[in-house]
């Protein structure tokens, strides 16, 4: 199967996609988003056309005798119209068939030997990404150059935006505080330390709100403590949220055509999601030292 990608020119690659009866030819945006003048028929009927992510999408126009290159060979084809924006033009396996075509994996390459033309070839463009890689020296040098953009710390709170983090309360629902959990005297230090660091960097502040959650560590992987907040009883109260998660399978949809990727790790991800103000006394902790709140 043979995709064209933005334009009528550019075969590109291969792309699983059939309809329930034949492997027919498609084109997957309308001719006036191509900027080509095509004339369009409407079908006898609806074609349903069943996609490789379990899609069906439904066809009722055709093109007769579209013209396009490829190899710098002028070649008809009768497209079917579908509504999809990733690809330009998809030629199935009855037009392929049709033109005698076969295709090499290990070249890369397709073979076409139409029975009214001499033989042709189209070769992929072969394209080798390579990774480009920075080296800890040169990224080090790059981060001391732009102390604003690569902090050593993060400087307090994040700025006010369009949207902040809110916590919406089931009607009726009274304040909760709880007596803090008993620490050993080696928690108890810890705890001091990390609170001091918090208040430093203006994450909590203290507080005299009416509600209150308790304050535990958490042993990591390494040994080492973490802290933590037990907001199960705030989670009890709160609306939950009942928008639907996002389709992996849609997720890598969206990445056709990408080849460069990053990843990127959030440093004190939570400190980095502000909270809405009238919901700061809601996220009060009650550690051994009193009552504090986030900023």
């Amino acid at each position: 199967m043979v995709v064209l990608r933005n334009s009528l020119r550019l075969p590109h690659t291969s792309l699983p996609l059939h309809s329930k009866e034949k492997f027919l030819p498609l084109l997957v945006k309308r001719p006036s988003e191509l900027h080509v003048g095509l004339e369009v028929e409407s079908l006898n009927g609806v074609l349903s056309v069943s996609m490789s992510s379990r899609e069906v999408l439904l066809s009722k126009e055709k093109i007769k005798a579209c013209r396009i290159e490829i190899a710098n060979q002028r070649l008809d084809v009768t497209l079917l119209v579908l509504d999809m924006q990733d690809l330009d033009v998809i030629l199935g396996m009855d037009w392929l068939s049709a033109n005698h075509a076969s295709i090499d994996y290990f070249r890369k390459e397709v073979v076409f030997n139409p029975p009214s033309r001499t033989s042709f070839k189209f070769k992929g463009a072969g394209i080798v990404c390579v990774p480009k890689v920075i080296s800890a020296m040169k990224a080090s040098n790059y981060s001391a150059r732009y102390p604003n953009v690569f902090p050593d710390e993060l400087p307090g709170l994040p700025p006010p935006r369009e949207i902040n983090f809110a916590i919406e309360l089931e009607p009726g629902a009274a304040p909760i505080l709880r007596a803090p959990y008993k620490m050993a005297p080696a928690e108890l230090k810890k705890l001091k330390v990390q609170l001091q660091v918090l208040l430093d960097k203006g994450f909590i502040r203290p507080s005299v709100s009416p509600w209150g959650a308790l304050v535990l560590f958490v042993k990591k992987k390494d040994g080492s403590m973490r802290l933590c907040i037990d907001y199960r009883e705030l989670n009890k109260v709160t609306i939950k949220n009942r928008y639907p998660l996002p389709r992996i399978d849609d997720l890598f949809d969206q990445l056709q055509g990408a080849t460069v990727f990053s990843k990127i790790d959030l440093r004190s991800g939570y400190h980095q999601l502000r909270i809405r103000d009238s919901d700061f006394l809601k996220l009060l902790s009650v550690p051994d030292t009193g009552i504090l709140s986030s900023s």
